[in-house]
């Protein structure tokens, strides 16, 4: 039985779902109005069946009209129009590009603010996923040294007949170019089969909001060198292609805390260019660069996020996005919710597990100084999680004291 890093399976959906959201609706595929009084949901909560028959699906987003798509885990996207009628033809299928493995694969929707289907300006969808190393198989994640990583593109959405589809000649990778000798300078690490990728989200100023996973292993404590394959000094004996991920990022869990990966972090990136803002609290005058596109750090698997309506600025120079509400996967003994007020924050992850240091961690000592550890001094503001729950001593909720639903 593997070290606990999360509710195995779709229990980590329901978990991180249940963890981020303010309000949500029940996704099913076969509730009845009998299945439905079985649950007890807390005041403002609805259970109701989602149209259509859908396999894995992970997520869905509105448009202003009512109708929605619907994310499915394997790489597929639904579209159910705004009078609940699920249409047969998909949007958009990239499963043989996406890695459906474990927790990974398509994981995060957006749509541009002001959708319209129409192939216009305001037509974009916007998905981040894993990509699979041999298109058209969910290899595991070392399998035959074949290495994934994660990936934003947008599509232009048009209306064809009664159906709404996806333009495929209108495809755009904003994060993720794979160059010819296989690495991937721009991607998003994925160096075990978890905490890849996770939610997408339009700020009130336009800004496009992700949340990345660290990327790294959870059935020990890891703190790089363990994956030589997944790096870009690696090249494969077979397809003499490198790894996809720079070698400056071997750091497993780390990588969190470093400027130099997109990984362990919440992205606010420019939606047209996937570039970073000046506004951005890393800015360091190259739009281009990782630490420029960083808005918080120090995560693990926040699987889903949230942005809170109306506590965003309209202009993005202001640098005033949503205040952020994060889900955090925590590994073995901490779960907990991290609040972004500003950005700059730094939410612990390795050091910090929960409210507390994680000591397996803090008492990592590279023998090469040039190494990040605990020991470097903390980038950003180290931020405490809002809430954080043991897995079994309920006492050492945080913070400390009594909490009780609506019905006591």
């Amino acid at each position: 039985m593997k070290p606990r890093s999360h509710p195995p399976g779709g229990l980590a959906i329901a978990f991180a779902l249940r963890a981020a959201f303010h309000a949500a609706v029940a996704l099913s595929i076969t509730v009845s109005s009998a299945s439905a009084q079985t649950f007890s949901l807390p005041p403002h909560f609805q259970a109701v069946p989602l149209p259509g028959t859908f396999n894995l699906p992970v997520g869905l987003v509105f448009a202003t009209d009512g109708s929605m798509l619907v994310l499915e885990k394997p790489g597929r996207v639904m579209a159910v129009d705004a009078q609940g009628q699920a249409q047969t033809a998909p949007f958009l299928d990239l499963s043989r590009e996406v890695n459906n493995d474990h927790d990974r694969g398509m994981l995060g929707v957006a749509l541009h603010p002001g959708f319209v289907p129409d192939g216009g300006p305001h037509s974009f969808v916007y998905l981040l996923y894993t990509v699979s190393p041999v298109f058209g198989q969910d290899f595991g994640f070392n399998q035959q040294d074949r290495y994934s990583f994660s990936r934003l593109v947008r599509y232009r959405a048009v209306t064809s007949g009664s159906d709404v589809v996806a333009d495929p000649t209108s495809r755009e990778i904003l994060l993720g170019h794979q160059l010819a000798d296989g690495t991937v300078p721009d991607g998003i690490a994925s160096l075990h089969n978890s905490h890849s990728n996770g939610s997408l989200r339009f700020a009130d100023d336009g800004s496009l909001i992700l949340a990345t996973g660290d990327g790294a292993h959870y059935d020990f404590r890891d703190t790089g060198g363990n994956d030589n394959a997944g790096f870009d000094n690696f090249v494969h004996p077979t397809t003499q292609l490198r790894g996809p991920t720079p070698k400056v990022q071997d750091e497993g869990a780390l990588r969190s805390q470093d400027l130099r990966s997109l990984a362990g972090k919440i992205l606010r990136i420019d939606p047209d260019t996937g570039l970073g803002y000046p506004s951005n609290p890393f800015f360091d005058g190259d739009p281009a660069s990782f630490a420029s596109r960083i808005w918080a750090l120090g995560l693990r698997n926040p699987f889903r996020m949230d942005l809170i309506p109306g506590t965003g600025a309209s202009d993005p120079a202001l640098g005033q996005p949503n205040v952020i509400t994060i889900g955090d996967v925590g590994w073995n003994k901490w779960e907990e919710i991290n609040l972004s007020k500003q950005g700059g924050e730094n939410f612990g992850w390795p050091c910090f597990e929960g409210p507390l240091p994680h000591t397996g961690y803090q008492n990592f000592m590279p023998a090469d100084p040039s190494v990040f550890s605990c020991a470097n001094a903390t980038t950003g503001t180290l931020t405490l999680p809002v809430i954080a729950w043991h897995h079994t001593t309920p006492s050492l909720f945080y913070p400390t004291g009594s909490y009780v639903d609506a019905s006591g």
